[in-house]
């Protein structure tokens, strides 16, 4: 917002999982940013690369539990998010409201794959800090699980697997169009060889 008074209409909240570090580079003169842990990384970078002043940035760091993938939610429970009647965190575990029905599952179960093992919950640089710092507590576990067997996988099942991965892109450039760190002189989403 650029009127102080419309301050009280920010959201933060376990559903938000854009990155404001993206619109840094078109405002001009000194800004404040809210930023959980992976955003800051991204204004870090935009400072270290000259892309931002860091005198013109002002850090509201928010400490994150983890961003809800509610594509994740939507399979769990087999209706479309806007059949959704309410999702909650309660502690380690998410409650979701369907048809006046509660669900509960582990957080863990809910949460984007990044989020699981993400080592900076709490912002890295901040001016303020809104909360308590939240230790990192990535879940190795998981992380390890995908790759072994990745690992062990033979070459041409692991081909299979990225071939799949990749042949999910549509070309609509969405991750360009989201890269925090968008100024290369020639884009690497726009390269068709390595």
């Amino acid at each position: 917002t650029k009127d102080k008074n419309d301050a009280d209409r920010l959201v933060i909240n376990p559903f938000i999982v854009n990155n404001l570090a993206n619109f840094l580079t078109e405002v001009k003169g000194r800004v404040g940013i809210v930023a959980k842990g992976c955003d800051s990384r991204s204004i870090v970078s935009l400072i270290q690369d000259n892309k931002v002043a860091r005198e013109d940035v002002v850090i509201l760091g928010v400490p994150c539990p983890g961003i809800i993938d509610l594509s994740k939610v939507e399979r769990l429970v087999g209706k479309d998010r806007d059949e959704l009647d309410d999702i909650t965190w309660e502690g380690d575990k998410v409650a979701i409201k369907v048809d006046g029905e509660k669900k509960e599952f582990p957080a863990t179960e809910v949460l984007f794959d990044n989020c699981l093992a993400c080592e900076f919950p709490t912002p890295q640089e901040y001016d303020i800090l809104l909360g308590e710092p939240r230790p990192a507590v990535p879940n190795l576990a998981a992380i390890s699980k995908n790759l072994e067997r990745l690992k062990e996988m033979p070459p041409e099942q692991r081909w299979e697997f990225w071939e799949n991965e990749f042949s999910r892109c549509i070309r609509c450039y969405a991750c360009r169009s989201v890269c925090p760190a968008c100024f290369c002189q020639r884009c690497f989403v726009e390269e068709t060889e390595p």
